[in-house]
């Protein structure tokens, strides 16, 4: 439990592992696992567990002047509320790994390691940028109505694997208020479920094309699809290109 504090640096804060109460800018936000938080220097903030939570918090603390935002002014601007973002299991992975090499240059000391930390910082930055304008991560609910079944929905949408009509199958018996809840989570998310599963399968299918060997094959049945054709068709229909070019050239 870190009760409300203000500090003099910026902080990003990624929950994992398990659920926790986030407060935000004088609000309260039920953040389940694999939410990601950028609280600015003076923004008043705190993280309360229940008695059975155990979730694993990755802070990041950070100076921020006119360079590190230089490329990524929006993220300067924009309100507490829109910095609230749910991560797919991918991107946690990325900011994993960002996060280790921002640990091991501060605590190995080596030479010229205050600027390779920066450089660090700025893309682990830039990559947040990238996911929210591609929609690889979509701001939560950060009201106190709803919040945690709307975190929840995310979860399940993030894990499935399956069609669009079986999403909602498992939607429906995983939560009980789905009919109702369905509406707050347009309004949270900006997208119907299955308009936001659709979302997060295709970008996940980019991130895996850019940053790992797999084959399309591969890629297509890691993201839902029986048969490699119909992901290629899938795939071109939104993106004007196939897998493979788009691979070559990720122009979108």
């Amino acid at each position: 439990m870190f009760d409300w504090h203000v500090h003099d640096f910026d902080e990003l804060c990624l929950v994992t592992e398990g659920s926790t109460r986030i407060g935000h800018d004088g609000q309260f936000c039920n953040a389940p696992p694999d939410t990601l938080f950028l609280f600015r220097r003076g923004e008043r903030h705190g993280y309360w567990n229940a008695p059975r939570q155990q979730p694993v918090l990755w802070v990041l603390h950070f100076e921020s002047d006119a360079m590190t935002y230089r490329a990524i002014p929006e993220l300067i601007v924009q309100p507490a509320k829109d910095r609230i973002w749910h991560l797919t299991g991918d991107e946690v992975d990325i900011f994993k790994g960002f996060f280790q090499k921002i640990i091991a240059e501060n605590v190995g000391r080596r030479a010229d390691h205050a600027e390779a930390e920066s450089s660090w910082i700025r893309l682990l930055l830039l990559s947040v940028r990238r996911w929210q304008r591609k929609n690889l991560c979509a701001p939560l609910l950060t009201s106190r109505v709803a919040a945690g079944d709307v975190g929840r929905m995310a979860q399940i949408i993030n894990a499935y694997t399956g069609n669009a009509q079986g999403l909602i199958s498992a939607l429906r018996q995983d939560i009980s208020n789905y009919d109702s809840l369905r509406h707050a989570f347009r309004k949270s998310t900006g997208a119907s479920p299955t308009q936001y599963w659709s979302a997060l399968r295709f970008q996940r299918a980019k991130t895996m094309l850019l940053e790992t060997d797999q084959s399309v094959k591969e890629i297509a049945a890691r993201t839902g699809f029986a048969r490699q054709h119909e992901f290629t068709r899938a795939f071109r229909r939104l993106f004007g290109t196939s897998p493979t070019r788009w691979r070559l050239n990720p122009v979108s």
